[in-house]
């Protein structure tokens, strides 16, 4: 296993939006060059962000800052979709979650990275598939 890592929405809404698992997504920075996404992820974090928006949580401004300029330019993005989709189909339907969840496990199995989520459902999958999971959560 090499140093890098893939991170999913789950964590870099946590880095935008203060949540229990903020602290410990912000140990990732998001500017580090070992982190890398697929471009899902792009998409993801933006409707996350807008349900924030949209419930007053967020402002309108610091919306378009980090979908306009924060996250495109924070995290390594390097995926081939269609190329990618099999392999996720197949981890999904084989090991059950989604196929959102499956597409990031699959990509951190294609880069030979460790996963950083704070989605329990997601580290279970990755785990019994062999990927290196760093599960993060509220620090007590």
């Amino acid at each position: 296993m090499n140093d890098l890592f893939v991170v999913d929405a789950s964590v870099a809404v946590a880095w935008f939006v203060p949540q229990e698992q903020t602290n410990e997504a912000l140990d990732f920075e998001y500017n580090n060059s070992n982190l890398f996404a697929p471009y899902l992820i792009l998409l993801e974090v933006s409707n996350a962000l807008l349900k924030h928006v949209r419930a007053g949580i967020m402002p309108e401004n610091s919306y378009h800052e980090v979908i306009d300029t924060e996250l495109p330019n924070t995290i390594n993005y390097r995926d081939d979709f269609v190329s990618l989709m099999p392999g996720a189909s197949a981890i999904a339907m084989n090991h059950g979650g989604t196929i959102y969840d499956a597409y990031y496990i699959f990509f951190a199995q294609q880069l030979n990275a460790s996963l950083v989520t704070a989605d329990s459902e997601q580290t279970k999958v990755a785990r019994r598939m062999g990927v290196a999971t760093r599960f993060i959560a509220k620090r007590t």
